[in-house]
């Protein structure tokens, strides 16, 4: 047995990553081809491809689609909370870059599914052949498809995103974040986009006299605005390594390679010369003949409490360090598991996946473009 611990080669996998966009004449003559149909006939097509892809033999892929059917249940939960303090502005998702519709949004506080908030168009093609395709119209999943992908993906995402979102004592915190707006932001997105950036957020005074009321009482230990905001601002810094480990780790679950994390997540996503959580999920899933749960399961038992208060420890909480302290538990066995005679390593088990699912959605976006194939 040949075993190779951990390398950083990824010369294989990125022979087998195909970008979604290979063909965009190609992609723009399917949507033309379409759009032409009657709105009942693009429809029946649709849900005439979700039946055929329902019928590929991919593990992977069936899991997927058992997280899309979580987060369409998850869209019938009574949404109850904090009132705005603003009106509520059009914030578009996070996920928006990804290059399928994102018609619905996780609610982290709520554990539920709502209407996205403001909708970024997909464009098919670039340049001067581009073509704005238009909202709520089967064509956003026809072209899902041909890129490769499943539709109402954005469904998936908030399935696993509520499979992962098992910890409550940041509940009430998250929905006071959403509650107070930056412009057309809630605040934990402004606060995202602007961590480790010179740019900073402006806490209002009635905000801060707010999150005392509601999380440290008077009599406490903070007193000053400024320990307040301080306290505030480190409360955000703990939740978000717990929030954005999980957007993480649902998008890598829900995707294949070629597909990026949304900028705000990059962290996590493969890096040149190391492994991020997406490497890491991607072996588990192949540890576990290709069931991508098994990831999300172990996040969830790995999980640090968080710190109470949220401000306890400064902003620093590492959602990370006990996941990969376990994987690296997991891989060691499934190296050592390997038969006599067999290379093993972790690179290996990474590129299996990636091809596995590499396979998959080569496969999705065939079926897509045969279907309007003359």
């Amino acid at each position: 047995m040949t075993t190779d611990r951990r390398t950083f080669l990824f010369t294989a996998a990125a022979v087998l990553t195909t970008p979604w966009h290979r063909g965009r004449s190609d992609e723009l003559a399917v949507v033309k081809a379409f759009l032409k149909r009657s709105k009942p006939a693009q429809q029946k097509l649709v849900d005439d491809l979700a039946r055929q892809l329902a019928a590929i033999d991919s593990p992977w892929l069936r899991r997927v689609q058992a997280l899309t059917e979580n987060g369409r249940r998850l869209a019938d939960v009574k949404v109850t909370g904090l009132a705005q303090h603003a009106a509520r502005a059009p914030e578009a998702s996070p996920f928006a870059e990804l290059p399928v519709a994102i018609r619905t949004e996780y609610l982290w506080g709520h554990r539920a599914v709502r209407r996205a908030d403001k909708r970024v168009p997909l464009v098919a093609a670039s340049g001067t052949e581009k073509l704005t395709l238009p909202l709520e119209n089967p064509v956003e999943d026809l072209l899902a498809m041909v890129r490769g992908l499943p539709p109402d993906l954005d469904l998936a995402l908030a399935g696993a995103l509520a499979d992962l979102d098992q910890v409550t004592t940041a509940d009430k915190f998250a929905l006071f974040l959403e509650s107070w707006r930056n412009g057309p932001e809630s605040f934990y997105r402004a606060l995202d986009r602007t961590a480790g950036t010179p740019q900073s957020v402006f806490f209002f005074d009635a905000m801060l006299a707010e999150f005392q009321g509601r999380f440290a009482p008077k009599g406490g230990s903070l007193k000053s605005l400024k320990q307040l905001h301080d306290a505030l601002h480190d409360a955000f810094l703990a939740y978000r390594q717990y929030r954005a480990m999980r957007e993480a780790a649902a998008c890598a679950t829900v995707l294949p390679e070629h597909v990026r994390l949304p900028a705000c997540l990059s962290r996590y996503d493969s890096q040149k010369t190391d492994y991020g959580l997406r490497d890491d999920l991607l072996i588990l899933a192949q540890i576990d003949k290709h069931d991508p749960l098994a990831g999300l399961q172990l996040i969830n038992t790995t999980t640090a409490p968080l710190p109470e208060p949220l401000w306890a420890t400064g902003g620093k909480y590492d959602a990370l360090v006990p996941f990969q302290t376990t994987f690296a538990e997991r891989l060691e066995q499934a190296l050592d598991a390997a038969k006599e005679g067999e290379t093993v390593s972790s690179d290996g088990m990474r590129a299996a996946q990636i091809a596995e699912r590499a396979a998959v959605s080569a496969k999705i976006a065939e079926v897509a473009r045969q279907a309007l194939t003359p």
